[in-house]
């Protein structure tokens, strides 16, 4: 499938560069797997297929360019030259722990209301929180000395 294509050239590019010893360049593969796994389970949840079945033409079609477009996102940026955050604990990047919080509290917040749809939605969001991460100069020349 596309995504497999995706995820090899990926993890391919990912072992090759040496500047992403931190953040990420892309969504990493595993995200990406938890990104669709959380849609897959609230799908498999939810009554939302059956409805699906007795839905208009009209809702079906939409439901499927919908999910046509998760599974293009999906492709997309994989490779795309976006900073995500990860998740690895810097004691010395203060931000970066902050919007590791962030993101947990989000998760906490939304796993009563949205249940497991709650991790395909941070997962979302972490490209989102790396455009407010500006790595602390002293904590990225000691990752990359290492």
């Amino acid at each position: 499938s596309m995504v497999s294509a995706a995820s090899v050239y990926r993890l391919a590019k990912f072992n090759l560069d040496p500047t992403q010893t931190v953040d990420f360049k892309g969504m990493p593969t595993p995200s990406n797997a938890l990104f669709a796994l959380g849609i897959w389970a609230w799908l498999q949840r939810s009554d939302f297929g059956l409805d699906l079945v007795y839905a208009s033409s009209t809702v079906q079609l939409t439901t499927q360019v919908v999910l046509v477009g998760l599974l293009a996102l999906s492709v997309y940026w994989q490779n795309a030259p976006i900073k995500v955050i990860s998740l690895k604990e810097d004691p010395a990047d203060k931000r970066r722990t902050w919007l590791q919080r962030i993101a947990a509290l989000i998760f906490l917040v939304l796993l009563p209301f949205v249940k497991v749809l709650s991790i395909s939605i941070v997962v979302l969001l972490l490209p989102v929180l790396g455009l407010f991460h500006k790595p602390n100069l002293r904590s990225h020349e000691i990752h990359r000395r290492n």
